[in-house]
């Protein structure tokens, strides 16, 4: 007779306070040319951003630890750029359209999924985001 431990995921699944502090991993990138959307799964590019309840980011494209400021009144008006994140010590050791770095429309899905969107994309460029544990 054995046992067998169900693999854990490493995302969050238990609620949690809705709020943007802790780790999140991009999943899929969403992007359109006007004709049609092409969503990409991005889970093994393991881009991962941190979130904590000081205002620091840390990013997996920059060496060293940014700002971010986030607005969650604003979330209605797309337009209102409700996360700006800085990262004014370093540049980007890679560049990634899905970098999190400048201006965006930040929305909580759920307690477990964040939705990123950029403000200068016209053509809707929609990154998703998993809670880790």
């Amino acid at each position: 007779m054995s046992c067998q431990k169900d693999a854990q995921s490493e995302y969050a699944m238990e609620p949690t306070e809705a709020h943007l502090f802790g780790r999140w991993k991009l999943v899929k990138t969403t992007t359109s040319d006007g004709a049609k959307i092409l969503e990409v799964n991005t889970e093994s590019e393991n881009y991962i951003i941190s979130f904590d309840t000081t205002g620091k980011v840390k990013s997996s494209d920059f060496p060293c630890e940014g700002t971010y400021d986030v607005y969650f009144d604003k979330v209605e008006d797309v337009g209102n750029h409700n996360l700006v994140v800085q990262f004014s010590n370093c540049q980007p050791s890679y560049n990634r359209w899905y970098s999190i770095s400048g201006s965006a429309n930040a929305i909580l899905i759920d307690d477990n999924t964040l939705v990123i969107n950029s403000y200068w994309c016209d053509e809707g460029c929609a990154r998703t985001y998993r809670r880790l544990r």
